[in-house]
């Protein structure tokens, strides 16, 4: 589904040159989500792999490399005029809201 929007994205980009900065920021937003997520995903499982071990040691999430990532994507829209601010903060959320999709989906599938 990611993948989808994301093509669709670069699509709009191409046809319609004068939403240009709205789709760039809006690419730039997804991308950045996108890796968040899937980062988030794999220390999710490195630390089940370390509770299922039975290991006690310290366990680093990487809260500031995400955080550091979205950052960066925000500075990078602000300091350009090709990619549109507003947009770019609205593709942060993508991740986390297609990620609550998902599971919502998966949870009433259950029930039902």
């Amino acid at each position: 589904m990611s993948v989808v929007l994301f093509a669709v994205g670069l699509v709009l980009l191409g046809i319609w040159p004068s939403y240009r900065s709205y789709t760039a920021g809006l690419l730039l937003g997804m991308l950045v989500s996108y890796v968040n997520v899937s980062y988030l995903g794999l220390k999710t499982r490195q630390m089940s792999d370390l509770v299922v071990q039975g290991v006690r040691k310290r366990f680093n999430p990487g809260f500031l490399t995400r955080a550091s990532l979205a950052v960066l994507a925000v500075m990078f829209a602000f300091k350009s005029d090709q990619v549109e601010l507003v947009t770019t903060i609205i593709g942060l959320f993508y991740g986390h809201a297609a990620l609550f999709a998902a599971a919502a989906a998966g949870f009433f599938k259950k029930s039902s």
